[in-house]
Parts: structure tokens; C-alpha cells; sequence
């Protein structure tokens, strides 16, 4: 819902969720929303749904969005200033969120590189009508966008591409659903103090908006706990790997 007003449609394939996610999605009233229901896929399936998706993309820019994803006005607005320009692609800037959406983490936690620029950034934003042969390579936890020639966009020094500075909120992080069977889900889950957000941070309207569960819970003891001896080993790790 957070980039709802921004795109034109919205492909959501729901790939096996054992949650409350395909009630949710159809709960949200709006035409833009293109629902499937796909079943259970392994990691090289789901790669070839992606692909899929993109078959039927109609549009020349595509936003490539995760279930974990919230973008603040401020995000949506600088791309969508940016995507104007001759770049074939953008770069966004996320915060990473720990335990909350008042914490998150270092910048310096964040291992992502491409062309200058590192730190908690990902590929978000491309304009595919100016990439020959663009589809997604390799299984689910590996997946990225490549050309027709299968070379990542971000090692394609013949691509141009730009950095949007305003960040929006990556909760992958943090606990989203009991459904234990999603890929890679445990292994996501963060024990981390992180920083506080400033308190007039602009956080996206849509945490305004009632819905299935109240995104302002603050963390708990336990987690603190936990996050106050995990912490030190987490920096320790970041200096020497």
C-alpha cells in the first residue's frame, strides 16, 4: 500500500504462504492489485515466476518490491523525479530495520556494491524497455536482474544509473509471520541494538492506516537482552570479514 498511489499495477503471486497473506492482499480494495495464487515453489521456480511477472509487465519502468518493503513519500518521490532522467536504472537506499520501526541498523552493516556506491542499497527501478533481453538468472537467495547476454545490470559498465538518496524501510528483519516453510525465513531474523530514528522522522503514512497488525509494538526485553551481548560479536565481525 505504500506505493500504492505510484505505480500503475501491482503483480502480487502468491507462492505457498501458509499466513494470512492472500486474506490481507484481498482485503485491499483496489484495482491496480493483480492477485494470483501460484502454490508452493522451490528456489529455481520461483525465479522462473519472476520472470513470468516480467513477461507481462506492460509498462516501461518496473518496481521490483518485496513483501517486507515500506516506502516513505519521500522515496517514491525523488524516483519518480529520477526516472526522468537517461538512466536505465535506479539505485535506492534503505533502513534497514532492527527489532522496531524506531531502530535501525549501521550503514556500515550494509554489504551491497554496486558501481560507486555501497551500503544498504538494492536495485529497485529499471527502465526495462532500454535493457535488451532483461529477465532474472539464478535460484531465489542468488537472483538478479541480467541482460540478454546474462550480465548482471550492476557489472554493465554500458548502463547508466543513478542514486536516489531519500531511503525506505527494509523490515526483513524483523519477525513478519509464523509461516516457518517461507525460504530463508529464519535465518533473516535480527538480534541488533541499531540506532534510533530521529523523533520527527517522517515514517510512511500507511503505518497510519488500521490494518491486520499494529506496526508501532516496540521491541521487547527479551529482545534487548538478547541484542545487548549479540551486538559487540555483530561489529567485532564487521571489522575483520
Amino acid at each position: 500500500m505504500s506505493v500504492l498511489d505510484f505505480v500503475d499495477e501491482i503483480l502480487v503471486w502468491d507462492t505457498g504462504s501458509a499466513d494470512k497473506t492472500s486474506e490481507i492482499i484481498k482485503s485491499i480494495k483496489s484495482s491496480k492489485i493483480k492477485f494470483r495464487e501460484v502454490g508452493i515453489v522451490d528456489a529455481q521456480t520461483f525465479t522462473q515466476m519472476r520472470n513470468q511477472m516480467l513477461s507481462e509487465v506492460k509498462t516501461d519502468w518496473i518496481l521490483i518490491l518485496d513483501g517486507d518493503e515500506i516506502w516513505t513519500d519521500e522515496a517514491t518521490h525523488e524516483s519518480k523525479l529520477l526516472m526522468n532522467s537517461n538512466a536505465n536504472y535506479l539505485i535506492n537506499t534503505y533502513f534497514n530495520l532492527l527489532g522496531d520501526v524506531y531502530h535501525f541498523q549501521n550503514e556500515n552493516a550494509g554489504r551491497y556494491k554496486i558501481k560507486s556506491w555501497s551500503g544498504h542499497i538494492s536495485i529497485r527501478l529499471v527502465n526495462k524497455e532500454s535493457i535488451f533481453g532483461l529477465h532474472f538468472a539464478n535460484p531465489y537467495g542468488s537472483e538478479g536482474l541480467v541482460n540478454g547476454q546474462g550480465v548482471l545490470l550492476q557489472n554493465d559498465e554500458e548502463l547508466k544509473t543513478v542514486l536516489v538518496k531519500e531511503k525506505y524501510l527494509h523490515a526483513t528483519h524483523l519477525k513478519r509471520s509464523t509461516n516457518n516453510q517461507a525460504m530463508m525465513r529464519k535465518q533473516k531474523y535480527k538480534y541488533e541494538l541499531g540506532n534510533n530514528f530521529p523523533k520527527d522522522f517522517n515514517y510512511p503514512k500507511v503505518f497510519y492506516i488500521p490494518g491486520p497488525q499494529n506496526p508501532w509494538k516496540p521491541r521487547n526485553l527479551s529482545f534487548v537482552f538478547h541484542s545487548c551481548w549479540q551486538t559487540p560479536l555483530r561489529y567485532l565481525k564487521r571489522l575483520f570479514v
